[in-house]
């Protein structure tokens, strides 16, 4: 796709219903930056819908920069995000981050980056609007349905930017908490448990509204009109606008309350990142040798989505052993040449690459404890994303219990085993690209994120997802 496709599909204008009347202000200009949690429902249509709405009428003027699973990284290199800010003088310019501050997995389990990517780009991008002449807003998304507990992580990380930059905070997932918490028949997702339903659109389109307008949500229509969605991988319109939600009055009225109060608390809201370790530290260990560790030592890591065998393999003599890493799943097999091998008094470290792709390294850090190594796994880094971590328990081949998460998995949920079967081997064989472990929605402008074992590879091509991951 050229750059002049890219910003054709990405930059969306929505103009204003209606001029304002004589001696009325003119139109607010709001530009929205983000993805798939923006242009769901057309975010930015509603709330132009809420002020053509209210009373008094506040028009608005707005128009959006979104793509599937991008995060603001992915703007910022793109490109059409910064053209958007420099091109018209916008009142406000609201930020929405990847909703787990960029794609991360904990024991195979997807959950909220560390902040230091969207703060790097957050504050990249903040400049660039305060140098503009316009508002920076944050918009604080909602934790997904299956991991309410990631609020936490995202309400700080928000947060924290907010004061740091003085933009203004949309505490939409605070407020997103609140009603799941008191309505938790009022459904604000979608069936994917991760976007927002025309209700959650319409709890997300209110808080927005009272924090531009710093007007607080009140007998606000509970029927909003936006542009309709022709192709969600594309991201193209019908051209028709029509109502996108339809809300009992009483419906609409308790999200305005929960949006108004959420508000109300963003000056108390915790304002420090949750730092640390995502795994539960190594124990201490017996000093290792390379004497002792010469032999196969086998066992199960976690780190995708479905457990592995690994064989670690320490052969030759100090101080150059050779170490072998192999991992097998359900249909797939793989092996690596182990480098930067090192051991000290704590114990062992290694690093396991592939140069046939463009993908993080695996670091491993083990610890001998009796007669197993314990280990933790991790593929990138907070700043470096797709970031995997886990952790490993291997003992010496032959002495292993049989580990009752390894048991077959029904057809379609280990993705590895389609992804690797008969192309990635031994033999070091190249995989076949149109399969593998699509770690959901990171495409990243023009790239997806496939996994082979514990490879993370780039798929050199456009694709994406309706969602955002």
């Amino acid at each position: 796709m050229t750059r002049t496709r890219h910003l054709a599909a990405s930059l969306l204008c929505l103009a204003v219903a209606a001029a304002p009347a004589a001696g009325q202000s003119r139109p607010l200009r709001v530009l929205f930056i983000g993805n798939s949690y923006t242009y769901f429902n057309d975010l930015p249509g509603l709330v132009a819908s809420l002020g053509r709405g209210a009373r008094p009428m506040r028009p608005m003027r707005t128009e959006m920069v979104a793509l599937p699973g991008v995060s603001l990284r992915d703007h910022w290199l793109d490109g059409a995000a910064l053209a958007a800010i420099r091109r018209t003088r916008w009142d406000y310019v609201v930020l929405q981050e990847q909703s787990m501050l960029g794609v991360m997995m904990v024991h195979g389990r997807p959950t909220v980056n560390d902040v230091d990517l969207f703060h790097e780009f957050g504050r990249r991008f903040i400049r660039e609007i305060t140098a503009a002449g316009a508002t920076p807003v944050l918009y604080l998304t909602w934790a997904r349905r299956p991991s309410p507990e990631t609020q936490d992580r995202l309400t700080r990380a928000y947060a924290a930017l907010a004061a740091e930059t003085g933009a203004r905070l949309a505490p939409v997932g605070v407020a997103w908490q609140q009603a799941r918490a008191q309505r938790p028949t009022l459904e604000l997702f979608d069936s994917d448990g991760t976007h927002p339903s025309p209700a959650g659109s319409y709890l997300a389109a209110v808080t927005l509204w009272g924090t531009i307008t710093r007007t607080p949500a009140r007998a606000l229509p509970a029927l909003v009109s936006g542009r309709v969605l022709a192709d969600s991988f594309r991201v193209t319109w019908t051209g028709a606008v029509a109502p996108l939600v339809t809300l009992a009055d009483s419906d609409a009225a308790f999200l305005q309350g929960q949006a108004n109060a959420a508000i109300a608390r963003v000056a108390t809201l915790p304002a420090a990142p949750v730092t640390g370790a995502r795994l539960q530290p190594l124990p201490a260990g017996t000093p290792p040798t390379w004497q002792r560790l010469a032999g196969d030592w086998t066992g199960t890591m976690r780190l995708f989505d479905a457990p592995v065998t690994v064989t670690l393999t320490v052969s030759g003599t100090a101080p150059r052993p050779q170490l072998t890493w192999r991992e097998a799943g359900t249909g797939w097999s793989a092996v690596y040449t182990v480098a930067a091998a090192a051991l000290d008094s704590a114990g062992l470290s290694f690093t396991v690459s592939d140069p046939r792709f463009l993908a993080p390294d695996a670091h491993h850090r083990a610890v001998l404890v009796g007669d197993s190594l314990m280990g933790h796994a991790e593929v990138g880094s907070a700043m470096q994303v797709p970031r995997l971590v886990g952790s490993w328990t291997l003992t010496r081949a032959g002495t292993a219990e049989p580990d009752p998460m390894l048991t077959e998995h029904p057809a379609g949920t280990d993705s590895r085993a389609a992804a690797v079967a008969g192309g990635f081997t031994p033999r070091g064989t190249h995989p076949d690209w149109r399969h593998g472990r699509d770690l959901g929605g990171q495409t990243a402008i023009a790239v997806r994120a496939v996994v082979f074992g514990s490879v993370v590879g780039w798929q050199a091509e456009k694709t994406g997802r309706s969602g955002d991951k």
